[in-house]
């Protein structure tokens, strides 16, 4: 099992912690988040794997490129590329 949220090596605004409710918005419901380059899980469901530090972008809504995050919703939280050479 991994680190408990509230020692992941980042601080939310304000002292707010995800296991209250994510400050950010995001729905998480269902979705287990694994950082593959540190030991750290949080929630349950299906695993969404990547660096922590993509992980915490997920948490705070932002998309990433295709091939930082690994697993079933992982597409969720990609951007998608429009042909044109831009990333959106």
């Amino acid at each position: 099992m991994g680190e408990p949220l509230d020692e992941m090596p980042v601080q939310l605004p304000y002292g707010q912690q995800l296991s209250t409710g994510n400050p950010f918005g995001v729905d998480l419901a269902g979705i287990r988040l694994c950082a593959d380059d540190i030991d750290w899980t949080f929630g349950s469901g299906s695993p969404l794997t990547g660096a922590a530090q993509d992980l915490l972008l997920v948490v705070c809504g932002r998309k990433l490129p295709s091939g930082r995050l690994h697993g079933e919703p992982s597409q969720r939280f990609t951007r998608r590329n429009h042909g044109h050479g831009s990333v959106t």
